[in-house]
């Protein structure tokens, strides 16, 4: 497989689709070689305007590393936010003082979302993302 299809295949895929075998890794269902780790700390005090109106304003930055054959193959930064209750893609800063998310995102944004949710009042990540005033665009 190249790299742009197992890109495809990530951004096509669901939560059903994955096998968590800890808690910060999964691998593809009907393709073992193909994994996404999440867990390393790029910032354990990330502090960023759009997460602080959550009920814990703490938050960690971490990188999600998707490899085949233990490779990688793309990497991206997220963030947990809230205590620990999500994971989300690092937004950007936007052009009127406010932060937005590219919709390319969305797909793994909302696989990591459902892979890794240990609970919370959102139910999604759009849903999160509203309440932290982050447009998706």
């Amino acid at each position: 497989m190249t790299p742009d299809e197992i890109r495809t295949l990530v951004n096509n895929s669901t939560r059903a689709d994955w096998h968590k075998h800890s808690e910060a890794a999964a691998m593809f269902g009907s393709d073992i070689d193909v994994s996404l780790d999440w867990g390393e700390t790029i910032n354990s005090n990330f502090t960023e305007p759009w997460h602080q109106n959550l009920p814990d304003p703490g938050a960690s930055s971490i990188s999600v590393v998707l490899q085949h054959n233990g490779n990688p193959v793309s990497s991206w930064t997220f963030v947990v936010v809230d205590g620990g209750r999500y994971l989300v893609p690092l937004p950007r800063s936007g052009a009127g003082g406010g932060y937005e998310l590219s919709s390319d995102m969305m797909p793994l944004g909302n696989l990591m979302f459902d892979l890794y949710h240990p609970g919370g009042t959102s139910s999604s990540l759009t849903d999160l993302l509203n309440r932290c005033n982050v447009i998706i665009v």
